[in-house]
């Protein structure tokens, strides 16, 4: 076996094996003196196969190993090959796997003997193993490079090895075979190098299967957290002790139900926690383990290229998508406060990054005006190169450059407010971006040039990147100015002149009018003026590289009329900004950031990535507007103060999903909005609900069929004859039916009931409301309901509600439908209790929250509260953690009743309670 020069040979003590040569996959086989060889050559090196017939065969069988290299066996019966001269390991002989004909694994010691000429290694077997192996026994090392880990160091551990380690192998094997178990492991040396705008959204582990025939159809493997301290050059079952309490986290992060294809693991909430360093500073980077799920109990056998992989392609690999969460967009959701003249502060809910934006100055007219504005971004509070000041750029300041990841060509446009936006340059021009705003860049190698257009045929123009370097826009031409639409109108194009000897100083911008707007460089080359062509113009002022002040040409050059801005001591984080007429923000930071980068030591990554806590709307002694922000794993709540005293107040949550994108909107009350995005274009919200409370149905049965307790009268269920779909109570004459309701909170309740009437006579139908003895009554319905219109499916019938206040103490109060008539029909149907003073929507679920339950005993160590009229699935097992939860579960104190907990991985089939429903309904 040769690789770079080095060329390590062996062969076969007492054995006259002919000179194998082995062309691709090609397999040579010699047998004698009960010994069968078997050759193969790999993707992951030389595999060689004894088979031998008993033991006097054994005792025959020794390799011999030739070649200028230090020779040595581990402890756990690995061989390695290092160069002699410099000690680098150049091949690795694997720890054996062996079996006798029964298939029961068997543990030989690898025993080597320096030689005068070579190196000689053979294999001990304890003479109980013997005694009891069924012949022949097969031993199947392999003979492979020495290859590093690279950024992902990976491995795999054997419940039936329990000292064996394959720290060098190039396949990985995971999950369970006949009765071995295996777990692989993995660990991201290095994350990501994250900068403070930088915001991740999702992180999977990718591993492509090897092609292995041992491989298990609908193969279900699961990752998992790793909790102790590894290394791959030397951990073993024994040494790692995977079941072990310690070793690796029981919460399952997710599952795949693998093939042979390329896989995929979402591990975000770990990839995450690898940035978080704990008091002492420390990062705990455990890594993942990946194996079968405890609840699956049938085969899950997989095969995997590792890190060692010579098909580099197939390699495994994180899958990091992030976004750039500097500056605004209309699809990212923000907090705002205006500070007059000085600008708005904009509180970026997903990151915490302040954005304040100032107006400068603006051309008028129709042909391409020019209008400027300053931009600061807190987390890009260290930058200096626009020349406006540390965090600060303007409007114009708009730059492409050009990216190779992987391979892959990428171009990012940053905008004049500080976002980042990517262009993936595979396939053929023009090439879209990716955040779905329907940009298009296309290159011209001719001219240099790189070109945005938009949808409305307005274009950007750039000279063309080229390295790592980025280029500043020179050019917008609107679709007059392209030819996009017809127009005898001309030079429908703005300019922009840059110093061709400093990055970045924008000296001019000409409008569509050929009108200049001037930029000036203080001795700093800081921006100090922008003069409109009209004569108007806007100062600034520095203490360093900190902008602090600015003023205007439309008022008195005097401190009182001017905007000024204040900083965090020692940083350039920004902590108050102030209008002329003494309104003010202030701004306030959390604690400095407990957060890694893994980039160099003097990127002030802990310090830009510091959230904003508050914002603070104040004018002397006056106080204004107060919002506070508390950052939740993918959501942020946000608390606007009512009062100058107390951090109290109206409170929103905002949920995130992984892109970024505001998912559900919920208040203090237990009112909440939902927004749904398109699927196949990023940031398109499909579809959005209504801010609004879900309704609890307090009653114990709707639909008739079963909790009615008949008063008086006679009355039947009807399913024939429905309202909303659900079946009605019908009687003929005078009639009630009531149940008994506990309650678990004082305050105001709602009954509801539709009504409709046939012919009817006498007092008429109503429903009633019983609290402690004393009895409410709705309006009553005495009167053909014929021409009622409640909507669809419940034409022809009237909805009649009454409301009662329960005092504090109350257990039970009693609902009624009552009919008191001589002639004709009355039918009841979709009745509702609920907490409140107004009827809502009708739920038809009953026990929607939880509030009774039933004893389940299935646990043998401790009964379980599940939810009565809920019928529970198949998966749910007899696990303690499955189960209703009346305290500690976490709920709002808004919302009445218990909380149901269910924790699974994957199992056979669905973990589930499930609830019939009695509803019909026609088309439409």
């Amino acid at each position: 076996m040769e690789y770079n020069g080095c060329k390590l040979q062996w062969d076969h003590e007492g054995v006259d094996v002919p000179t194998v040569t082995v062309e691709g996959a090609a397999i040579r086989y010699c047998c004698q003196n009960g010994l069968t060889v078997q050759c193969e050559a790999r993707e992951d090196g030389v595999k060689e196969t004894y088979i031998v017939k008993d033991a006097d065969a054994l005792d025959a069988l020794a390799l011999r190993l030739y070649g200028d290299f230090d020779i040595a066996a581990t402890k756990e019966n690995a061989v390695t090959v290092a160069d002699s001269r410099t000690g680098e390991r150049r091949f690795i002989i694997e720890p054996p796997e062996v079996w006798d004909a029964d298939g029961k694994p068997l543990r030989p010691d690898v025993h080597l003997e320096n030689c005068i000429t070579y190196s000689r290694m053979s294999f001990v077997f304890s003479k109980d193993e013997l005694a009891r192996a069924a012949w022949p026994v097969t031993i199947d090392p392999l003979v492979r490079l020495e290859q590093r880990d690279g950024g992902l160091e990976n491995t795999y551990i054997r419940s039936d090895y329990t000292t064996s380690y394959y720290g060098g192998s190039t396949r990985l094997v995971t999950g369970v075979y006949n009765t071995a178990e295996s777990v692989s492991l993995f660990r991201l040396k290095t994350p990501m190098q994250r900068k403070a705008s930088d915001t991740i959204l999702s992180a999977k582990l990718m591993l492509t299967g090897s092609g292995s025939s041992y491989f298990s159809d609908n193969c279900v493997l699961g990752a998992y957290r790793i909790t102790k301290d590894w290394d791959s050059s030397n951990v073993t079952w024994s040494s790692f002790q995977p079941h072990a309490s310690g070793s690796i986290d029981t919460k399952l992060l997710s599952f795949n139900t693998s093939n042979r294809n390329v896989q995929t693991w979402d591990i975000t909430d770990a990839y995450l926690s690898w940035y978080v360093k704990d008091e002492e500073g420390n990062v705990d980077n455990n890594g993942i383990a990946l194996k079968r799920p405890p609840d699956i109990t049938y085969r899950s056998y997989a095969e995997w290229y590792s890190s060692r992989s010579s098909t580099t392609s197939c390699r495994p690999c994180i899958v990091v998508d992030y976004l750039s969460h500097a500056g605004l967009e209309d699809w990212w959701q923000y907090e705002t406060m205006t500070a007059g003249r000085a600008g708005t502060a904009h509180v970026d809910l997903l990151n915490g990054n302040l954005v304040v934006s100032h107006p400068d100055l603006a051309t008028g007219g129709l042909k391409l005006p020019f209008a400027v504005t300053h931009y600061y971004n807190s987390c890009l509070s260290r930058n200096i190169a626009p020349h406006c000041g540390s965090g600060w750029r303007t409007s114009a300041h708009q730059t492409l450059r050009k990216d190779t990841i992987d391979g892959t060509d990428y171009y990012t446009w940053t905008d004049g407010d500080g976002t980042d936006h990517w262009f993936k340059a595979t396939g053929s021009q023009p090439w879209e971006d990716a955040e779905g705003m329907k940009l298009r860049l296309s290159i011209d190698t001719s001219a240099s040039t790189a070109t945005i257009t938009d949808k409305s045929h307005s274009q950007m123009v750039f000279p063309l990147p080229t390295g790592s370097g980025k280029k500043y826009i020179t050019k917008i031409i609107d679709a007059k100015g392209n030819g996009e639409t017809n127009s005898s109108e001309h030079n429908c194009q703005m300019t922009f002149t840059w110093d061709a000897n400093a990055a970045g100083k924008l000296l001019k911008a000409t409008d569509g009018a050929g009108r200049e707007t001037l930029f000036e460089y203080n001795a700093n080359d800081l921006l100090s003026k922008i003069t409109a062509p009209d004569g108007r113009f806007v100062r600034y002022w520095y203490d360093g590289y900190r902008l602090i002040t600015v003023k205007y040409s439309d008022q008195a050059d005097t401190p009182a009329k001017c905007t000024t801005y204040t900083y965090l001591s020692g940083s350039y984080l920004m902590t108050s900004m102030r209008n002329h007429d003494g309104t003010k923000i202030t701004i306030g930071y959390e604690d400095p950031a407990t957060l890694e980068s893994y980039a160099n030591v003097g990127d002030h990554y802990d310090e830009l990535a510091r959230r904003v806590t508050r914002i603070e709307l104040t004018n002397g002694d006056a106080k204004g507007a107060k919002k506070l922000f508390e950052y939740l794993p993918s959501a942020t709540k946000v608390t606007e103060v009512r009062s100058n005293t107390e951090d109290t107040g109206k409170a929103l949550t905002y949920q995130f999903n992984e892109s970024g994108n505001v998912i559900c909107v919920s208040d203090e009350l237990g009112n909440a909005q939902c927004a749904k995005f398109e699927s196949g274009i990023p940031n398109a919200v499909s579809d959005a609900s209504r801010m609004q409370k879900a309704v609890i149905n307090l009653l114990k049965n709707m639909d008739f069929s079963a909790n009615w307790t008949q008063a008086s009268g006679t009355g039947s269920r009807d399913t024939g004859v429905r309202c909303l779909g659900m079946p009605s109570w019908q009687t003929t004459g005078s009639a009630a039916i009531n149940q008994l309701i506990p309650v678990t909170r004082s305050g105001p309740y709602t009954f509801s009931v539709y009504v409709k009437t046939t012919g009817l006579t006498g007092t008429g139908a109503c429903c009633k409301l019983s609290v402690n003895g004393v009895t409410t009554a709705s309006t009553l319905i005495t009167e053909s309901t014929a021409d009622a219109s409640n909507g669809p499916g419940a034409e022809g019938w009237e909805r009649v509600f009454v409301t009662a206040d329960v005092p504090n103490g109350t257990t039970q109060i009693k609902v009624i439908l009552s009919c008191i008539s001589t002639e004709g029909s009355v039918r009841f149907a979709a009745p509702q209790l609920e907490a409140g003073g107004v009827p809502n929507r009708v739920n038809l679920l009953l026990n929607g929250d939880f509030a009774r339950t039933v004893v389940n005993t299935e646990n043998p160590d401790s009964d379980r509260l599940f939810p009565a009229d809920w019928t529970k699935g198949a998966g749910i097992t007899t696990a303690i953690e499955n189960c209703v939860r009346p305290n500690g579960h976490g709920m709002p104190d808004c919302l009445m009743g218990n909380a149901l907990r269910m924790q699974s991985g994957k199992t056979a089939s669905d973990v589930a309670f499930h609830q019939v429903v009695d509803v019909s309904g026609g088309e439409g």
